[in-house]
C-alpha cells in the first residue's frame, strides 16, 4: 500500500492508524519556501528518527543525500555542493555547464581560487526506512 504524505500538515501521524509494516519517507530539506499547495516540512534525518522513535518504530535507514550530485561529480569530480535548489529549476537551462566551466578556469587561478569557486545549488532530501517493531 501506497500512501502520499508530502504536502501534509500531518504527514506522518494519520499514517499510523492503517496497519502498515514499513514506512518509506522521502522528504525536501533543501528546497525553498513555497505555499502551494502546503509547505510544512523540513526535517532531518534526526528528526525523523526522533519522530520514528517517538512513534514506536525502528529505523532501518535513514540519510541525506541528492541524486544531483553523482551526475555533476562525472563532469566536474571537484566540484562544491550546498543545498539548495535543484539546479535544474533554475530559470537558465545552461546554468550547471556555466558553473562547471567557470570553476575549472577559476582552479587554475590559485589566488582566485577560494573567492570566485561558484559552490552547485542541488536539492538534498532526507530518505527514511522505518519499520514497525
Amino acid at each position: 500500500m501506497y500512501l502520499k504524505f508530502c504536502h501534509s500538515i500531518l504527514f506522518l501521524i494519520p499514517s499510523f492508524e492503517f496497519r502498515i509494516l514499513i514506512y518509506i519517507t522521502i522528504n525536501p530539506v533543501s528546497w525553498p519556501y513555497h505555499e502551494a499547495p502546503v509547505d510544512c516540512w523540513r526535517i532531518f534525518p534526526l528528526g525523523m528518527e526522533a519522530l520514528a522513535e517517538e512513534a514506536g518504530l525502528s529505523v532501518e535507514l535513514c540519510l541525506f543525500d541528492s541524486l544531483e550530485q553523482e551526475q555533476i561529480i562525472l563532469k566536474d569530480p571537484s566540484t562544491n555542493f550546498i543545498p539548495g535548489k535543484s539546479y535544474n529549476y533554475s530559470s537558465n537551462p545552461n546554468l550547471l555547464s556555466f558553473v562547471i566551466k567557470w570553476n575549472k578556469l577559476i582552479k587554475k587561478l590559485p589566488g582566485l581560487r577560494k573567492c570566485l569557486i561558484i559552490p552547485m545549488e542541488v536539492a538534498f532530501d532526507c530518505v527514511s526506512i522505518f519499520q514497525k517493531t
